[in-house]
C-alpha cells in the first residue's frame, strides 16, 4: 500500500466474539461518506476471541485493499477497557471515536460529526443514536433533547436535556490531542460502566462540546449476551461503587446534580439486583464505607428530593428495609 497521509479520524472497534456480525460493522465503516477526505483510518482490537472473529475480520480486510484497517490482537483475554486503551495508543488520528462491534455507522456519521466539529471548533462532538430492538422496532436513544447544543463540557453533566449522552462513550468524535495530553484512558476491570466513568471524564476536560440531536448517525443493537442477569449483579455493584470513586475525583465538589443521579443509580441497583440477607449485608457494609460517608449521603443529603433525603436518613440510622422503596 503507498504512504498514506495520517487519518483524519481513528475509529476504534473493541471486538470479543463477534464472528457472527462484525461484517456488517466493518461494512458500515466502509461505506461512510467522507466528502472526498481519504481519512478514516479503522482498528480493531481482538481481545483474544475464541471463535471465528479474526477470520473473519482478515478475510474482510483481505478483500477491501482500499480499506485503511488494522487488526490488532491481545494475546490473552484482557477485557472492553484494556481493548479500547490498545486502540487510543496505536491510534495516528487527529480524532478518535468508538463503534462497538454489534453497533454500525449511518454512511454519512463521520462526514456529518466532522461538518460539526468544523463549524464549532468543539474538542468533542457528538449525534444522537437510534436504538434497533430485535422485534423490528427502533427508537430513539436520546429523545428528552432537541436541536443543536453548544456548551462548555463542565456544564454538560448538569444539563437537565443532555446529560444522558455522557454515559456511553460512541457516537462521539474525541480531539484525541485532548485525551492524550491528559492522559485519559478507560479503567480496567470494569464490567460496567466503564465508557460512562471515560466519557464523564474527557467531557468534563473538554472546553467546549457540541451535540446534534436531531441527526441520529450511530445505529446501536440489542446484544442479548451482554443482558444484566442476577449472576452479575454483584460484578455490576462494584463496578458502579468504582464509577462512583472515579467520578467523585474528577469532579470535586462541582457537578453535584451528576453525582446526585450515581448515588441514587447505585442504591437503586442495589434494590434492584440485590436480594434478602445478601442485600442486607451489603448495605450494612456500605454504611461504614467512604464511598456512604464521604460521597453518597452527603451528596443526597445535599440535593436529592424530599423522599431521597429521607430514605438516606433512615438508612443513616439503620432502616434498612427503606431501601426495597427507592
Amino acid at each position: 500500500m503507498p504512504d498514506q497521509q495520517p487519518p483524519i479520524i481513528s475509529l476504534i472497534i473493541p471486538c470479543f466474539n463477534c464472528g457472527s456480525f462484525i461484517r456488517q460493522t466493518l461494512e458500515s465503516v466502509a461505506a461512510q461518506n467522507m466528502g472526498g477526505i481519504n481519512g478514516l483510518e479503522t482498528l480493531i482490537v481482538d481481545d483474544d476471541s475464541t471463535d471465528n472473529s479474526v477470520a473473519v475480520i482478515s478475510q474482510f480486510l483481505d478483500s477491501h485493499p482500499d480499506f485503511r484497517g488494522t487488526l490488532l490482537r491481545h494475546p490473552t483475554n484482557a477485557g472492553v477497557a484494556v481493548a479500547r486503551n490498545t486502540g487510543i495508543q496505536a491510534a495516528t488520528g487527529q480524532f478518535l471515536m468508538f463503534l462497538d462491534a454489534d453497533d454500525t455507522l449511518a454512511p454519512d456519521c463521520c462526514q456529518r460529526l466532522l461538518e460539526l466539529q468544523s463549524q464549532t471548533h468543539a474538542d468533542i462532538v457528538a449525534c444522537n443514536a437510534l436504538h434497533l430492538k430485535q422485534n423490528n422496532r427502533q427508537s430513539i436513544v436520546y429523545p428528552q433533547a432537541q436541536g443543536r447544543h453548544i456548551l462548555p463540557g463542565r456544564s454538560l453533566p448538569e444539563h437537565p436535556d443532555c446529560h444522558a449522552i455522557c454515559e456511553t462513550c460512541w457516537g462521539k468524535l474525541y480531539r484525541r490531542e485532548l485525551i492524550i495530553s491528559h492522559n485519559l484512558l478507560f479503567q480496567p476491570g470494569l464490567e460496567f460502566g466503564e465508557d460512562t466513568l471515560f466519557t464523564h471524564t474527557v467531557i468534563l476536560t473538554s472546553p467546549l462540546v457540541a451535540i446534534d440531536f436531531n441527526y441520529c448517525g450511530y445505529l446501536y443493537k440489542d446484544n442479548q449476551a451482554s443482558c444484566v442477569n442476577t449472576a452479575k449483579r454483584q460484578k455490576r455493584l462494584v463496578s458502579l461503587e468504582q464509577v462512583l470513586l472515579g467520578l467523585s475525583k474528577v469532579i470535586g465538589t462541582g457537578c453535584s446534580p451528576l453525582l446526585l443521579r450515581k448515588s441514587c443509580e447505585f442504591l437503586w441497583t442495589l434494590r434492584k439486583f440485590g436480594c434478602g440477607q445478601e442485600r442486607l449485608q451489603r448495605l450494612k457494609t456500605l454504611l461504614a464505607s467512604p464511598l456512604w460517608l464521604d460521597i453518597i449521603h452527603p451528596t443526597i443529603t445535599a440535593y436529592g428530593k424530599p423522599k431521597h433525603r429521607l430514605y438516606a436518613w433512615l438508612l443513616r440510622h439503620h432502616c434498612l428495609q427503606v431501601i426495597r422503596f427507592w
